[in-house]
């Protein structure tokens, strides 16, 4: 099966630094199409009966793609290019003292331009983010066209 885009409709909170009132979810009602516009009929019909003009929800779209494989560089690739960069933002900058300057800056941070990554924590985080995208796209993709009300209160 090809991945392909998708479009989340949304009914959400809109005020990022507040919570909804009475405790209701921030997205009240949600729905994924592969088509663009117009939004879905019952999408449009469930914002009708669940929101009102100046409760502080409002529509929101998004478009939600399938992650492209990256091909992940080597480690002596990565120390290369960085140990690339470096001499050239140095030898721009202070030419005459570029070779002392490059040196330093080695010696500082050797794992840096070993390849090595910078922080394992950032990796890890980058990782689980990915993932939570991967397993929102796949959640989408298995329910397209069908309306998800999160609000308890529906009639």
């Amino acid at each position: 099966m090809q991945k392909r885009e998708l479009y989340i409709h949304q009914l959400s909170w809109c005020n990022p630094y507040t919570e909804p009132p009475n405790g209701k979810p921030r997205i009240l009602a949600e729905i994924c199409s592969v088509i663009r516009h117009p939004e879905p009929q019952e999408f449009v019909e469930a914002c009708k009966r669940l929101h009102v003009l100046g409760d502080g929800y409002g529509t929101r779209f998004f478009a939600l793609s399938p992650r492209q494989k990256q091909r992940e560089w080597t480690r002596e690739r990565k120390a290369a290019h960085r140990r690339r960069l470096l001499e050239q933002r140095i030898k721009h900058k202070s030419p005459m003292f570029a070779i002392e300057f490059i040196k330093q800056e080695i010696d500082r941070k050797p794992h840096y331009f070993e390849g090595d990554a910078l922080d394992l924590d950032i990796e890890i985080a980058r990782e689980a983010a990915l993932q939570r995208i991967d397993d929102l796209y796949n959640r989408f993709a298995a329910n397209v066209g069908i309306l998800f009300v999160y609000d308890s209160d529906v009639k």
